[in-house]
């Protein structure tokens, strides 16, 4: 009987397929972002190796992701505009590739190239060569409220808006207006739009309202007669109080086009938002934090002024001051509202009102493509 130790078993199966791969665009770039699920079943990867291929004229590109990756960002160039491709993902261990999971054919976009950033009103010649213009645009901010003792309310914040494949000859004038940001209680910020060299107004956007007193300020609308555009309305602010409300977070409203909301990347949009509410006087409350603020770079609410006995005292004594509003910091989103000065329990003088934050004037960008 022969005798003899018994190798074990190796498996030489090559990587399963991954699955559900899917690609779609990285903002305002050729760049696409290829993501897909890793297998459960059969022989695991140690990499997957991702290609692009073009059918109609694009560069080819490959890229490696390790075990972990569940996506990419696949770097192509501006040869690819407009070009379409198709994204395998390949599973590879150490018996080989394995077989290809395919994407979906994706459309790269239109490369445009980054011409002007206006943070005040201005004019705009198009560039030789150039045959499209795409923009991003918001109004300014409105002001946080003030002077009351029950806290007061936020800004509002600016509309913002984004057209894009709008036809344009090279050496053409655009008249850009930017909207300021509003410093009266109650006021409206300032009008951003962009006009045509015939007359046509491309884009209008309305700026948002200053809190006034406890009451909120109203975020801005728009209009648009571009071909294809997105308008988002401004967040509105919170309103103040012993329990005031967060701002607004700024959101698309209205698209001729809603399927392109993803052709810029939704963080376009998440400026423009509310200031908070700030926080009222309270004798149980004293000087808790106002509220939040709504969307990025919008102002947070102050903080109420402190008003317990223990620490102002009882007789003769003056409640504490309260905190300002924030100040907004991203172009067309509002301030937050000023807190309410405390007051003295049960005797003594109130404490001094918080001032609201301040908006942020709107802004211009402007691609062109040829």
């Amino acid at each position: 009987m022969a005798t003899g130790s018994i190798r074990p078993r190796r498996s030489y199966a090559k990587s399963q397929a991954p699955t559900t791969v899917t690609a779609t665009t990285s903002a305002i770039t050729t760049d696409a972002t290829v993501n897909w699920t890793q297998s459960t079943t059969g022989k695991r990867a140690e990499t997957y190796v991702i290609t692009g291929s073009s059918t109609n004229g694009g560069i080819t590109t490959t890229v490696t992701a390790g075990l972990t990756a569940t996506s990419v960002t696949v770097p192509l160039t501006s040869a690819n505009s407009e070009k379409a491709f198709t994204f395998e993902v390949l599973g590879v261990n150490e018996n080989g590739i394995g077989a290809a999971r395919t994407s979906a054919v994706y459309q790269i976009p239109e490369a445009y190239t980054l011409n002007a950033t206006l943070n005040s009103s201005d004019v705009f010649t198009i560039p030789a060569g150039q045959t499209k213009m795409l923009a991003i645009a918001s109004a300014g901010g409105g002001r946080g409220g003030e002077s009351t003792n029950q806290g007061a309310g936020g800004g509002g914040g600016g509309a913002m808006g984004i057209f894009w494949e709008e036809a344009v000859t090279q050496s053409t004038t655009y008249t850009i207006t930017v909207g300021a940001r509003s410093n009266n209680a109650g006021g409206t910020a300032g009008t951003t739009s962009i006009v045509s060299p015939n007359s046509v107004t491309l884009i209008s956007l309305n700026g948002g309202v200053s809190g006034n007193g406890g009451t909120a300020g109203a975020g801005g609308n728009g209009t648009s007669n571009a071909s294809s555009y997105i308008i988002a309305t401004g967040g509105s602010g919170g309103a103040g109080g012993q329990t005031p409300q967060s701002g607004i977070n700024s959101n698309p409203a209205s698209s001729n086009n809603p399927s392109f909301i993803g052709y810029l990347g939704p963080t376009q949009f998440t400026t423009g938002g509310g200031g908070g509410g700030g926080r009222g006087q309270s004798w149980y409350q004293h000087g808790s934090s106002g509220g939040a603020s709504g969307g990025t770079g919008a102002g947070a609410g102050g903080a109420g002024g402190n008003t317990h006995p223990q620490s102002q005292g009882w007789f003769g004594s003056r409640g504490g001051a309260a905190s300002n509003g924030g100040d907004a910091s991203s172009p067309g989103a509002g301030g937050g509202g000023g807190g309410g000065g405390g007051f003295n329990f049960p005797y003594g003088q109130n404490g001094s009102n918080g001032s609201g934050g301040n908006g942020v004037a709107g802004q211009v960008i402007i691609y062109t493509a040829s």
